[in-house]
């Protein structure tokens, strides 16, 4: 019979002094910050792309309750309820009436193609949507208190998480550490 002896303390210590070096130094800056960019892609795909909150469900339903938009930065003609696209003194429509309200409005400028809720609008919100540095390492949020206040009043609008991770995105998050373990170690 053959007998090894082992000094477990011995092997264990090394490792010990990487994964002690992971969480305290620049390794776990790094580690940190792949995390939340890995986290980022994923959050963006599932809210601004797929409509999805928190638990994987639909954010929403868009209004239908008529509204009238100004064109702004849309293409879209002026015209008022009945259809026309000047008053009756020959003034012409400032605004264009949505008889289907905001998801007649996001359904005429294409960008309803779910039929559900979505949060992306022009863009801008989910573009300024990033990693930030924070004391403790990295998270995802805005740099604008703007766009901060309106992700909060998205959660409480449609009485969700939205912004917090799946747990498909935990687990995303937890290869993300084991392979930059076996990667450090």
């Amino acid at each position: 019979m053959i007998k090894v002896n082992i000094d477990i303390q011995e092997v264990l210590k090394p490792i010990v002094q990487k994964l002690t070096e992971i969480e305290s130094g620049e390794l776990g800056n790094n580690l940190l910050r792949e995390i939340a960019t890995t986290q980022l892609a994923e959050m963006k795909s599932r809210i601004f792309e797929d409509g999805q909150d928190a638990n994987n469900s639909t954010i929403g339903q868009y209004s239908v309750k008529p509204i009238y938009v100004a064109p702004n930065d849309f293409k879209f003609t002026t015209k008022g309820k009945t259809g026309k696209t000047k008053f009756a003194d020959g003034t012409p429509h400032k605004t264009r009436y949505f008889a289907q309200g905001y998801k007649g409005f996001k359904s005429e400028i294409g960008r309803n193609l779910l039929g559900t809720v979505n949060l992306s609008l022009t863009r801008e919100f989910q573009n300024k949507m990033t990693i930030v540095a924070t004391n403790d390492g990295w998270g995802i949020g805005w740099l604008e208190d703007e766009k901060y206040k309106r992700a909060l009043h998205f959660e409480q609008k449609y009485r969700k998480k939205i912004f917090a991770q799946t747990e498909q995105e935990k687990e995303i998050t937890q290869n993300v550490i084991n392979n930059f373990i076996k990667e450090n170690i």
